[in-house]
Protein backbone atom coordinates (compact mmCIF):
# COMPACT_ATOMS: atom_id res chain seq x y z
CA UNK A 1 0.00 0.00 0.00
CA UNK A 2 2.84 2.34 0.77
CA UNK A 3 4.31 2.11 -2.73
CA UNK A 4 0.90 2.93 -4.21
CA UNK A 5 0.45 6.01 -1.99
CA UNK A 6 4.02 7.07 -2.75
CA UNK A 7 3.41 6.70 -6.50
CA UNK A 8 0.21 8.72 -6.25
CA UNK A 9 1.98 11.50 -4.35
CA UNK A 10 4.78 11.58 -6.93
CA UNK A 11 2.27 11.71 -9.79
CA UNK A 12 0.35 14.52 -8.06
CA UNK A 13 3.56 16.47 -7.52
CA UNK A 14 4.65 16.08 -11.14
CA UNK A 15 1.17 16.97 -12.34
CA UNK A 16 1.10 20.14 -10.28
CA UNK A 17 4.57 21.07 -11.44
CA UNK A 18 3.66 20.47 -15.09
CA UNK A 19 0.47 22.51 -14.77
CA UNK A 20 2.39 25.33 -13.13
CA UNK A 21 5.12 25.43 -15.78
CA UNK A 22 2.67 25.28 -18.69
CA UNK A 23 0.74 28.35 -17.59
CA UNK A 24 1.69 31.34 -19.69
CA UNK A 25 4.09 33.59 -17.90
CA UNK A 26 2.91 37.06 -17.12
CA UNK A 27 4.17 39.60 -19.66
CA UNK A 28 7.07 41.61 -18.39
CA UNK A 29 6.07 45.08 -17.38
CA UNK A 30 7.68 47.86 -19.34
CA UNK A 31 10.02 50.04 -17.38
CA UNK A 32 8.33 53.40 -16.83
CA UNK A 33 11.65 55.26 -16.81
CA UNK A 34 12.65 53.83 -20.18
CA UNK A 35 9.23 54.64 -21.61
CA UNK A 36 9.44 58.21 -20.30
CA UNK A 37 12.96 58.54 -21.69
CA UNK A 38 11.83 57.42 -25.13
CA UNK A 39 8.89 59.85 -25.04
CA UNK A 40 11.12 62.75 -23.98
CA UNK A 41 13.59 61.88 -26.72
CA UNK A 42 10.84 61.75 -29.31
CA UNK A 43 9.41 65.09 -28.13
CA UNK A 44 12.86 66.70 -28.20
CA UNK A 45 13.50 65.44 -31.72
CA UNK A 46 10.14 66.78 -32.91
CA UNK A 47 10.75 70.15 -31.23
CA UNK A 48 14.20 70.38 -32.85
CA UNK A 49 12.74 69.76 -36.29
CA UNK A 50 10.01 72.35 -35.73
CA UNK A 51 12.52 74.90 -34.45
CA UNK A 52 14.73 74.29 -37.47
CA UNK A 53 11.80 74.88 -39.79
CA UNK A 54 10.82 78.04 -37.91
CA UNK A 55 14.37 79.43 -38.03
CA UNK A 56 14.60 78.63 -41.74
CA UNK A 57 11.33 80.47 -42.40
CA UNK A 58 12.42 83.35 -40.18
CA UNK A 59 15.71 83.59 -42.04
CA UNK A 60 13.89 83.74 -45.35
CA UNK A 61 11.54 86.43 -44.02
CA UNK A 62 14.46 88.50 -42.72
CA UNK A 63 16.35 88.11 -46.00
CA UNK A 64 13.28 89.10 -47.99
CA UNK A 65 12.69 92.15 -45.78
CA UNK A 66 16.35 93.19 -45.97
CA UNK A 67 16.41 92.82 -49.74
CA UNK A 68 13.23 94.85 -50.08
CA UNK A 69 14.58 97.57 -47.80
CA UNK A 70 17.85 97.73 -49.75
CA UNK A 71 15.93 98.03 -53.03
CA UNK A 72 13.70 100.77 -51.58
CA UNK A 73 16.75 102.71 -50.37
CA UNK A 74 18.41 102.30 -53.78
CA UNK A 75 15.32 103.54 -55.62
CA UNK A 76 15.04 106.46 -53.19
CA UNK A 77 18.67 107.40 -53.79
CA UNK A 78 18.15 107.27 -57.58
CA UNK A 79 15.08 109.50 -57.32
CA UNK A 80 16.91 111.92 -55.03
CA UNK A 81 19.89 112.06 -57.38
CA UNK A 82 17.59 112.66 -60.33
CA UNK A 83 15.81 115.49 -58.49
CA UNK A 84 19.12 117.02 -57.39
CA UNK A 85 20.49 116.75 -60.93
CA UNK A 86 17.35 118.34 -62.34
CA UNK A 87 17.54 121.12 -59.76
CA UNK A 88 21.20 121.73 -60.65
CA UNK A 89 20.32 121.89 -64.32
CA UNK A 90 17.52 124.35 -63.62
CA UNK A 91 19.82 126.49 -61.47
CA UNK A 92 22.46 126.71 -64.23
CA UNK A 93 19.95 127.84 -66.87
Amino acid sequence: MRPLVLAMMICAAFGARAADSESPSAPEKENAVKRAGRQIGHDAKTATKEAGSAFKKLGKDIAHGTTKAAKDVGHGMKESAAKTGQAAKDAVK
